[in-house]
């Protein structure tokens, strides 16, 4: 299902003030550093002056996480 122990890689090249991330099913290996523990990750939100931009936040620095297995919503923000 969810995949433990693999290597979070990028959260050092995210440094947008307007961005936030919150970690969920985060672990540390001694060799690996961050790795995941299962489950929903990590939680990255965007601030922005509007709804666009927040989204723009978010995702561009969705963009420079990397992990085996890594999925999100591409719908946030979105008009139904």
């Amino acid at each position: 299902r969810y995949g433990k122990g693999y290597a979070i890689s990028g959260l050092d090249d995210v440094h947008d003030p307007d961005c936030k991330i919150f970690y969920a099913g985060v672990g540390m290996s001694e060799t690996k550093g961050f790795v995941t523990d299962g489950g929903r990750v990590l939680h990255v939100v965007g601030r922005g002056k509007t709804l666009l931009e927040a989204r723009s936040v978010a995702y561009t620095n969705i963009e420079k996480i990397h992990f085996e297995g890594i999925r999100y919503r591409t719908d946030i923000g979105k008009e139904s």
